[in-house]
């Protein structure tokens, strides 16, 4: 009875999570500072809800669908509200319970985010490594619209690496499955993106420095 009542209150906040991630997404800043506010009031129980399904690590579907659940169905809000390592520690615990389920959905998505927030701290390899991972499943499961979003992060990390030829190939990819599926805001996205390749053609981008290729070759 107690694991009933403990899985109950993990599902509650999992649902609450996901209900103020959506509305969040879709928000205006009014609106955003009051979610905010909710989950602030929320948030030491929706942890407990997430601990709760963390520490019953047992072949037990339901919970290993709610592990999984609280990055998968809050990514705004947690990229917004956790400190990046604990959203690394959340998102590599719901990884491994998406392959264990097989989910490839959820698994592509927890590696997108994982390197979503590897880039957030500027350390792009890492990130790259990531996307890798998640654009091979999207290419695999011919999840377009995640294979066209993978690949415009890769092109915006491949960008700050210097390497402009690989980040042009990753953005015009991007466009052109952007283009087949006539997804307007991804199409804005990724032509901003082959845009910038244009402009940066004749200089390298590092984190700390933009190199002229003139003075690359120079030196």
């Amino acid at each position: 009875m107690k694991q009933n009542a403990s899985m109950r209150h993990s599902l509650f906040y999992l649902y609450l999570l996901a209900d103020i991630d959506e509305l969040f997404h879709h928000a205006n800043q009014p609106h955003i500072d009051e979610l905010l506010d909710e989950l602030s009031a929320d948030w030491d129980q929706i942890k407990r809800g997430q601990a709760w399904a963390v520490q019953h690590n047992q072949p037990d579907e339901d919970i290993l669908m709610i592990r999984s659940g609280y990055c998968e169905l809050g990514p705004h809000v947690l990229a917004l509200w956790q400190d990046p390592f604990e959203q690394i520690e959340w998102l590599v615990c719901a990884l491994d319970t998406a392959e264990q389920l097989d989910i490839k959905s959820a698994i592509s998505s927890h590696l997108t985010h994982v390197g979503n927030v590897y880039a957030s701290l500027n350390h792009y390899p890492e990130a790259i490594d990531w996307y890798q991972r998640a654009l091979t499943i999207e290419q695999e499961q011919h999840n377009q619209l995640g294979e066209a979003a993978t690949l415009h992060s890769l092109g915006q990390a491949s960008i700050v690496l210097g390497d402009l030829e690989e980040a042009l190939e990753r953005e015009q990819a991007a466009l052109q499955i952007y283009t087949d599926l006539q997804d307007q805001g991804g199409m804005a996205a990724a032509a901003s993106g082959v845009a910038d390749m244009m402009n940066l053609s004749k200089s390298y981008v590092t984190p700390e420095t933009t190199i002229s290729r003139s003075e690359k070759n120079a030196s």
